[in-house]
């Protein structure tokens, strides 16, 4: 393996990652990593997961920097699996807090807000769709200042 780019997944693995929408590329880096559960830094001593270089030549298929996150654009039933661990996760993945403008949550039915708690503080986060998920929680609105 090399430095984590897109060649250093082979020719087949990197055909696939061609295909996959953006959410899917995150939710594949963590999953290729580890599990959802163990990316949030269980306290502030310990240090937040990184993906690993598989996980970080997976994301390198993303052109567009993830400014945008938009889980409307996977499967329905996909999206509505999702966990606050998966989203905690793959924002952690994709360094959201600093990267990411906009997150589109719609159609994410199975989220509370817990998982967006790496974006608290972002200066970089300017929207949240929250469409088709729970009404907001106190987490929520907590994660939007």
């Amino acid at each position: 393996m090399g430095s984590g780019s897109i060649g250093d997944l082979g020719d087949a693995l990197a055909h696939v990652v061609g295909y996959l929408e953006v959410p899917s590329l995150a939710l594949f880096a963590v999953a290729i990593t580890a599990p959802s559960r163990s990316w949030p830094a269980k306290s502030n001593d310990t240090p937040q997961r990184r993906p690993n270089e598989l996980g970080r030549a997976i994301l390198s298929a993303n052109r567009d920097s993830w400014e945008v996150l938009d889980y409307e654009q996977i499967e329905k039933d996909l999206a509505s699996r999702l966990t606050d661990e998966d989203i905690a996760a793959s924002l952690i993945c994709i360094d959201a807090f600093n990267r990411l403008e906009k997150l589109k949550l719609a159609g994410c039915v199975g989220i509370s807000g817990a998982g967006l708690h790496p974006l608290r503080d972002s200066t970089a986060l300017v929207q949240i769709d929250l469409s088709l998920a729970p009404p907001a929680s106190g987490e929520v609105a907590h994660a939007r200042k």
